[in-house]
């Protein structure tokens, strides 16, 4: 299968790659018909609820997942149909991400750096790379092991923009 979603667990790591469409609604003028993201989220969602009740996923050490829209922005609301974040995948995966005590969501889209605390609301933390541009651009690292994941955010040049280290679930 050539499908647009993945998972993968390497040593104490599960990985989660999830893909959120685009932008905007599958309705939107600039789509012309031809788009059906809702869809695949909801086809996503299928699949993400058998995937974390698999034991490699289950009983991750760690559990973060990877998609290009954020899950939850500083700033949610929408301008003229376009969202800084994916409401659309949230509302498919969010009790799922909840349910498998994801710990961070790492994304981009927003061609800013971010990170999100998690919440009461939104238990996992967000994650958000930098921008096109090389001055915005930024690197994610991560280090996994028995102790600690560590999410290390670059700049081009390797200075260490943020960092936040998080501790094994089990």
């Amino acid at each position: 299968d050539d499908l647009p979603f993945y998972a993968l667990r390497i040593g104490p790591l599960a990985a989660i790659f999830m893909d959120t469409g685009e932008a905007k609604a599958d309705d939107h003028p600039s789509f012309g018909g031809l788009v059906a993201f809702d869809a695949l989220r909801r086809r996503q969602a299928g699949w993400l609820g058998a995937l974390i009740n698999q034991p490699a996923f289950r009983d991750a050490p760690y559990r973060v997942m990877f998609c290009h829209l954020p899950m939850r922005w500083t700033d949610e609301t929408t301008d003229a149909g376009y969202d800084w974040f994916s409401k659309r995948s949230r509302q498919y995966w969010h009790a799922a991400l909840v349910k498998w005590r994801t710990q961070v969501v790492i994304s981009g889209h927003t061609h800013r750096h971010a990170w999100l605390a998690g919440n009461a609301a939104f238990p996992y933390a967000q994650l958000v790379g930098g921008g096109p541009a090389p001055e915005a651009a930024t690197l994610i690292r991560l280090k996994a092991d028995d102790t600690s994941l560590r999410l290390t955010v670059l700049d081009l040049q390797g200075r260490e923009l943020d960092a936040h280290t998080l501790s094994p679930l089990v």
